[in-house]
This record gives C-alpha cells, structure tokens and sequence, in this order.
C-alpha cells in the first residue's frame, strides 16, 4: 500500500451515523492525493437527510470519486425489536451483506481493497473473504477504544465496569451482541486504519502495537488526524453569519446530535415552545 502505487483501486464501505460518515470521506479526500482509483460504497436508503446532502455535496467536489449505491433489503424495526434508526440501518446491512459480493466483484478495474466501517466487520468479513479481497478496519473511535474493543467481551478486571459505556453491560442489546460479534471477527482483517497519532495517544497505541493486548491483532496504521473538509464547513456558514449579527446571549441553539430520534409530535411541541418564547432561535 505504498503511496507510489498509482494503480490502486480502492472501496469504502462507511455505516450510517456522521461520526462515522465524516472520517470516511476525509479519509477518501486524502487518498485521492495519492493517485488512486476510489469507489464510495453508499448504503440506501440513507438514514437522514444530512447524510444524504453531504454525500452529495462530496461527491461533486471530489468527481473523480466513483459512487456505488448498495440497495438493502427493508427490514422491519418491529421484527428486529431496534428503535434506533442507526442502529436499524446496522442491522439492515448485516441482513443484506451478500447482496455486496455482485457489487464488488463488477467493479472495474478490479479492487486492491476495501475500507469497512466498523460497524459491519462481522457482516461484510465472510463476503470478502470469498472473493479474496484484503479488508482493512477504518476504526472511527479513539485508540484506547480500540484496545477495548479488541478484546472484548472479556474484560480485565482492573476495568472498573462502571467506566464502560452503559449500553455494553446489557448483554442482551442488539448493540452489544454486535459489538461482540465485531470484536470476534478483528482477527480476519488485514489491518486497522484509525483517526489518530502517537502524540495524541501514545501509550494505547504502543499497547496495541506490541502485540500483548490481544493475540492475532492485525497491524494498527494511525493515519490522523483527519481534517474537516471545505466541505462540511459549506452547510455552516449562512447559519453561523447570521449568528454573528446577533446581540451576544440573545439566540437558543437547539441540539441533538446526529442521532436522536423524534417523532413529528416532538418537533413539534418542541417548535411551537421556541417561538412562544419570543427568543431568537437556530438548531441542528
């Protein structure tokens, strides 16, 4: 994978979620540099509509970045008793994972690799395995996350389990057998691409790398930090300028992260208090 190989062709696989969208693409800018041919593997349908005008907007800066769009298999939240939508849209993928083979295998030239998003590692490993495709990790989290991950769900003792994330001590979460099954199947990939760097965490990343952690860990690239696109900064800056023509503490911002799930009833609500109010607001 040295940079001189110019005849590379390369997929991405990201998941839904813009914490794990955003370092696909910046990680996809930055190889461009390097000459090679890039294929973005885009899952439909898209979880929200802020994913799907980003990638968009992507894909008209960076035109020499092929799109294939992945078409799942509707799979009903009911059924899968998950109410998360990011969570669904996981599990959807992992349902229509051997749908991916006819996709990869028509790509033309044929590709080098593939970069799958961490969320699909146990999915997507035994359809690249039959086709013999290297498969690396993009791991969108931190580095002593990673070193969690890697041997979960065997937890050392000197982990107090007070300081896991919460959702990990059900065992009987979709989210958790995931993440088990994931961790289980690290082991198969050639390698872990990872948004970090020895000054930022150099004590877990020298764990991972000695090989002590976790028996049959792949090799670890930490290749951040990834910055933000010209891009991503487009879809901030009417917002932002019309903030700064505003009297200092006179706005409510209004936030839920990328994930939160309302119902139109909430929005609602939620709507008609801002403006009774009578305060000046803005929101994402």
């Amino acid at each position: 994978m040295s940079s001189s190989d110019g005849n590379l062709h390369v997929a991405l696989l990201p998941s839904s979620g813009m914490g794990h969208l955003l370092p696909y693409l910046r990680l996809a800018a930055s190889l461009i540099h390097h000459q090679w041919s890039l294929t973005l593997i885009t899952t439909h349908p898209i979880v929200s509509s802020a994913e799907s005008q980003l990638i968009s907007t992507f894909l008209s800066a960076f035109p020499q970045i092929t799109q294939k769009k992945f078409h799942t298999i509707p799979l009903d939240p009911v059924a899968a008793n998950i109410t998360d939508p990011f969570q669904l849209q996981w599990e959807t993928i992992r349902q229509s994972a051997h749908l991916l083979s006819p996709l990869i295998s028509s790509s033309s030239p044929p590709l080098s690799f593939i970069i799958t998003d961490v969320t699909l590692m146990s999915s997507v490993i035994s359809v690249t395995a039959k086709l013999c495709l290297p498969n690396y990790i993009l791991f969108t989290s931190s580095a002593r996350m990673l070193s969690l991950f890697s041997c979960f769900p065997s937890i050392p003792s000197s982990i107090p389990k007070e300081s896991l994330p919460p959702i990990l001590l059900d065992s009987n979460s979709s989210f958790t057998k995931n993440f088990s099954d994931d961790s289980g199947s690290l082991k198969h990939f050639n390698g872990v691409l990872i948004n970090s760097f020895e000054e930022l965490e150099k004590e877990p990343l020298e764990m991972l790398a000695s090989g002590n952690l976790t028996k049959g860990l792949p090799p670890v690239f930490p290749l951040g930090p990834f910055l933000p696109l010209e891009v991503e900064r487009i879809s901030l800056f009417a917002p932002l300028k019309w903030l700064e023509n505003q009297e200092e503490s006179s706005v409510v911002y209004v936030s839920f992260g990328s994930r939160t799930a309302m119902s139109k009833e909430q929005i609602r609500e939620l709507g008609y208090g801002l403006v009774l109010s009578g305060r000046k607001f803005c929101g994402w």
